[in-house]
């Protein structure tokens, strides 16, 4: 039983980027941590800083997390064009994927439960409960609250995504598809508000760019 944690990451926070990898112990026996900005971010560079990826390396190295580190050749058409890279990335040597983000973090993790509850379903994905925390700027759309997220989705079904809020499809797996609870035995908390105003400015002027470009539309599976 081998879970390949996805994490999309793009000019966040150092510490936001340290506190993410550090908490995947327990959680996750591999990391793929996938740089790179979309097209319809504003001003953007192609890809993060140095110091990011190098915040990587070493917070897996203090938890002896084997990492892979993906660099982009070309910024990525919208946020859900570089998640669908991401899942087909982190699928290829797992069983399972768990996605996360560089604003997150794992609060809670029981190791042999989990697993042991992977291992023994036949379901396609699974939810873990989630606290969107929402301190610091008001952003819309970010209000605080808890409740379940589809964050493990098992290897091969994790071929399409619909939507960029983890909504994924693939081979045999829907929107609707039941999920296995997991909230008993993995928690996450969502800080995406809480990166400085530069970074929320950004994140704001994206939303108003992907909308004038219908990107992130839900799509179909082919």
């Amino acid at each position: 039983m081998k879970i390949c944690a996805a994490l999309a990451w793009f000019d966040e926070p150092v510490e936001f980027l340290d506190r993410c990898v550090r908490s995947l112990e327990g959680a996750a026996d591999e990391l793929l941590a996938l740089d790179g900005a979309w097209k319809y971010q504003p001003n953007a560079a192609m890809f993060s800083g140095a110091e990011q990826e190098e915040t990587i390396w070493e917070a897996a190295r203090a938890i002896s997390l084997p990492l892979r580190v993906s660099i982009p050749h070309a910024m990525f058409e919208s946020q859900v064009d570089k998640r669908i890279a991401l899942m087909e990335m982190a699928a290829e040597r797992a069983d399972w994927v768990f996605v996360i983000d560089g604003d997150e973090y794992v609060t809670y993790a029981e190791s042999e439960t989990l697993r042991r509850d992977l291992a023994s379903t036949e379901l396609l994905c699974g939810y873990v409960a989630f606290k969107n925390l929402n301190r610091g700027e008001v952003m819309p759309g970010t209000t605080p609250h808890s409740g379940l997220n589809r964050r493990l989705y098992k290897a091969g079904t994790t071929v399409k995504t619909v939507h960029s809020g983890y909504m994924y499809e693939g081979l045999n797996l829907l929107v609707s598809e039941e999920a296995l609870d997991l909230r008993h035995c993995l928690a996450l908390e969502h800080d995406n508000v809480n990166r400085g105003r530069e970074r929320n400015q950004a994140a704001r002027d994206y939303r108003v760019a992907r909308s004038q470009y219908r990107a992130e539309m839900w799509m179909p599976v082919a």
